[in-house]
């Protein structure tokens, strides 16, 4: 994550120093301006935009006939906020109640502060480490695995 990033002796020093940082526009804005402070002149390149996803009825309804236990990744608090604001209130609810894998504990407050009950905070938002706690919680639960 970000505070990871921002943690690495190789970071520290960077008066003089050319960075660029690929992403997009938005976001938590933690890294650039940590950088500049450092010395880095920093360029962002935007590569991507952050949107909304598009829902449908059709995704809707695929996700109210999933079965239970609905186990999410989640590595970003904003598209937890997107998820939040789009699906019904009684998918929301239900998704409220679900096992929620989150990168770290920043993103486990926010969901925390969304009503999520059952938050399972991973290593680091890589692949593997939010499936290894993934696998984690169901090695736990043997119920739960269909």
């Amino acid at each position: 994550d970000s505070e990871a990033l921002l943690a690495m002796p190789q970071l520290a020093r960077l008066r003089g120093r050319r960075i660029a940082l690929v992403g997009a526009p938005g976001g938590r804005n933690l890294i650039a301006p940590q950088l500049a402070a450092r010395g880095a002149r920093v360029e962002p390149l935007h590569v991507y935009a952050r949107q909304a996803p598009r829902l449908s009825r059709r995704h809707f309804a695929a996700l109210a006939a999933a079965p239970e236990p609905w186990l999410s990744l989640l590595s970003s608090g904003e598209a937890l906020e997107h998820l939040c604001a789009l699906l019904p209130a009684a998918l929301a609810a239900r998704w409220r109640a679900q096992p929620l894998i989150v990168a770290s504990e920043r993103l486990a407050a926010q969901a925390r502060q969304r009503g999520f009950g059952q938050i399972v905070v991973a290593a680091s938002a890589v692949g593997g480490d939010m499936l290894a706690a993934a696998a984690h919680w169901l090695a736990d639960r043997p119920q739960a695995r269909r």
